[in-house]
């Protein structure tokens, strides 16, 4: 072979052997850099995800404890409104026996035989009950 073919060759091939070389070499580690690239980003976004969840959970949590808080003040209340309603009922009950006992109508106003008597029955027993309301607000009253 002809020396200058030979030199003209080698001038050619040469560097684009070196460039061939090259690229391969370039996208290796393109592609290697790309994998990382998307094992890092995958690990970020997992990462976020995890952060996420947590803080999603962290809130459930929260508003689960301050649905129950909640809950037992309004169950603590309702106890605290029975038992004043008792200790009411109690006082009401309380209450009507000692006028039963204070008040005793007399057996004319059962059933009165005329007006005028009705009426004196309504006065008396107008007077007793301001008398008994009296006394109860007092304490005077003597319980049965």
């Amino acid at each position: 072979m002809n020396p200058f073919v030979k030199f003209a060759l080698s001038v050619i091939l040469g560097p684009v052997l070196i460039g061939l070389i090259y690229f391969v070499l370039m996208n290796k580690a393109a592609t290697t850099a790309t994998r990382d690239l998307t094992s890092s980003m995958q690990r970020q976004s997992a990462a976020v995800m995890a952060r996420a969840r947590a803080q999603q959970a962290a809130t459930a949590s929260q508003a689960a404890q301050a649905q129950q808080t909640q809950l037992k003040a309004q169950a603590d209340q309702a106890q605290s409104d029975l038992q004043s309603a008792r200790l009411e009922q109690q006082e009401v009950v309380r209450k009507q026996a000692a006028w039963h006992a204070f008040f005793q109508p007399k057996k004319v106003c059962d059933t009165p035989p005329d007006f005028d008597t009705q009426v004196e029955c309504g006065n008396a027993y107008m007077r007793a009950k301001r008398a008994f309301e009296d006394r109860w607000a007092r304490g005077d009253v003597q319980q049965p």
